[in-house]
């Protein structure tokens, strides 16, 4: 098993992300986990018996990245605070120099042997290389509720009266679904409202307004389960 033998934790503005990943690979971790199961925080180690925890995950997305070397599959054991056993591990594949990247983490459920499982996504925050042009901002979505809309969970993420979706592929709305995690798309600034839809029928599932800042990034992301009526629906600033 390789892991990380060092790191760095840096800034998650444009320029000292971009100045502080030159040699390296900088990545930051967002729990995707329902209260249920994590409530707000998971710890991640780079040994199976939780000897350090380099970093920490919550509901809320980090402004900070963690540096870590380029080219060379990382392997995390995911801790829950007040559990002693590792809840599972998840490798990650080598990442590029110079990458900046998001890891969505999700509950995947407990196996055969009665084990809870954990899934990942990862998200390309290249956006940040350059920011966004004049009166815009950038948004991104991450769809963490397994069981809603039925019988496909997969959303449309649009603005305020817009008839389109904010993600759009090769012409089309291109819907999120469990553990999938969109790349940053242009918004206009300013204040919003933001609507995810069943794709199919074109209902309003769930309603965020919230004042977009001229060159910000930000991340959607919903949690929880429809099943459970816990679903959690907020948008952090980065």
């Amino acid at each position: 098993t390789n892991t990380i033998t060092q790191t760095k934790v840096v800034d998650s503005t444009v320029r000292d992300t971009v100045h502080d990943t030159v040699g390296g690979a900088a990545l930051r971790f967002l729990s995707m986990f329902p209260d249920s199961v994590a409530k707000n925080q998971l710890e991640f180690s780079t040994t199976s018996g939780g000897a350090d925890f380099p970093f920490i995950a919550q509901e809320a997305i980090s402004k900070t990245y963690l540096q870590v070397p380029p080219s060379t599959q990382l392997t995390y054991y995911i801790f829950i605070p007040n559990r002693s056993a590792c809840f599972d591990s998840i490798d990650l594949p080598a990442l590029g120099t110079g990458s900046i990247s998001t890891i969505a983490v999700f509950d995947n459920g407990i196996d055969s042997s009665g084990n809870g499982t954990a899934r990942l996504a990862i998200g390309n925050d290249s956006a940040k290389i350059q920011p966004p042009p004049a009166g815009y901002c950038y948004l991104r979505f991450v769809n963490g509720v397994p069981d809603f809309p039925s019988p496909q969970p997969y959303v449309n993420i649009d603005i305020d009266d817009a008839d389109t979706s904010v993600f759009r592929q090769n012409g089309i709305d291109r819907p999120y679904g469990w553990r999938e995690i969109s790349p940053y798309a242009l918004i206009h600034s300013g204040y919003h409202t933001v609507n995810l839809r069943d794709p199919i029928t074109g209902a309003i599932l769930f309603q965020y307004p919230n004042l977009f800042q001229i060159g910000a990034y930000y991340t959607a992301h919903i949690t929880g389960s429809q099943t459970d009526q816990n679903v959690k629906f907020r948008i952090d600033q980065e």
